[in-house]
């Protein structure tokens, strides 16, 4: 099979085109992730009986605006000896 230059040139532009637009990319995103962020968790409930507790956080960025907030549940395993 013989493949001809053109089609050699097309690969290694669209090649160049592709990783060049995931620099790009990454550099563009790259900026919105500078600074510092607070991690806030405050412990909801906890059960006596079971070994989980209630948890809700926050993460906010150094300007004060929130970045992401939700609540969980956690589950806390036992050493097997203790």
């Amino acid at each position: 099979m013989r493949l001809s230059w053109g089609k050699i040139a097309i690969a290694v532009l669209v090649l160049v085109v592709s990783f060049g637009g995931a620099v790009w990319t990454m550099s563009l995103f790259s900026g919105l992730g500078s600074g510092q962020r607070l991690a806030l968790v405050e412990v909801l409930s906890l059960k006596p009986d079971k070994p989980v507790c209630q948890l809700r956080a926050a993460i906010t960025n150094q300007d004060g605006v929130i970045l992401l907030e939700g609540e969980c549940w956690t589950y806390t395993m036992r050493p097997a000896g203790g």
